[in-house]
């Protein structure tokens, strides 16, 4: 019954701390889609956010191939690079590449390099003019938001779980 009353007190925090979660937008500098912010917790160290976010990489990335690009827990990073699937084709695929920064009691999250593609008709760059392009924005930012939400959700149980 602790678990269930903690999981759902969990979910209400984040679904309260997460209707500001980053939208994917065109940055000024580097002319590119992302879609980033950062992720605040009480007492938690860099370490142990970054294995508790490498314990969750299998479970966010069931349904589709990602690769981890870099892993250093002494600089507290990791790059990831994945793909969500889109729309309501099932080989349609927005990839990216993200990249999460621990420090002592916070992480941040940034998500770049979206490309787009179906299938075997081969890969766009999110910048470059796609068909129903808001559809799929609008469909990446849930999944953007659904996957921190549960990194953040993961993060706080294992912290919580440590504790017994």
């Amino acid at each position: 019954m602790k678990k269930v009353f903690l999981s759902t007190l969990f979910y209400l925090i984040a679904l309260t701390c997460f209707s500001q979660v980053s939208t994917i937008e065109l940055d000024s500098t580097s002319g590119k889609f992302q879609a980033q912010g950062i992720i605040e917790f009480d007492s938690i160290m860099a370490a142990d956010l970054y294995t508790s976010t490498l314990s969750f990489l299998p479970k966010a990335f069931v349904n589709a191939k990602y690769a981890t690009q870099v892993a250093d827990k002494e600089a507290g990073l990791l790059v990831i690079k994945s793909n969500f699937l889109i729309g309501s084709l099932s080989d349609s695929r927005l990839h990216f590449i993200l990249t999460l920064n621990f420090k002592d009691n916070k992480f941040r999250y940034n998500f770049t390099d979206f490309v787009y593609s179906i299938g075997t008709f081969g890969e766009t760059a999110f910048e470059n003019k796609i068909a129903g392009k808001k559809k799929i924005k609008s469909e990446a930012e849930e999944q953007i938001k659904n996957l921190i939400i549960g990194l953040t959700n993961h993060v706080k149980k294992a912290k919580a779980d440590s504790r017994w």
